[in-house]
């Protein structure tokens, strides 16, 4: 069993540009509760500028992942790219996702929301 825990604090750099940069850190733990393993913290940093998100995070220390993400009023496009860090990139296969989402939910903005995905 594993458990996931997300914290972060979003920073508004720009509200007429609707510019916000989220720090945060993912700590994935399992029923040993062991915190010292290096494994056991994924920093993270995405920047939202309006519906575009872009950001990085190190889910594993040998690689550098990069997400890209597009809000449409109703759907959500984003891709994920996987570089190695120990060799260059055109000597193994990258990974890439491609992920969409849809949102069934009120589409409507308010002044609260606008800092929301």
């Amino acid at each position: 069993r594993q458990y996931f825990f997300l914290a972060g604090y979003k920073i508004v750099l720009s509200r007429s540009l609707n510019i916000v940069l989220e720090p945060s850190i993912i700590i994935n733990l399992d029923d040993s509760l062991n915190f010292k393993e290096r494994g056991t913290y994924k920093p993270m940093l995405k920047l939202y500028m309006d519906a575009f998100c872009v950001g990085s995070y190190l889910h594993d220390y040998n690689n550098l992942t990069l997400f890209f993400q597009y809000k449409f009023p109703k759907i959500y496009i984003g891709t994920l790219v996987d570089f190695p860090r120990d060799v260059p990139f055109f000597k193994r296969d990258l990974t890439v996702e491609i992920a969409a989402g849809f949102n069934f939910g009120n589409v409507n903005k308010t002044a609260g929301s606008r800092y929301q995905w």
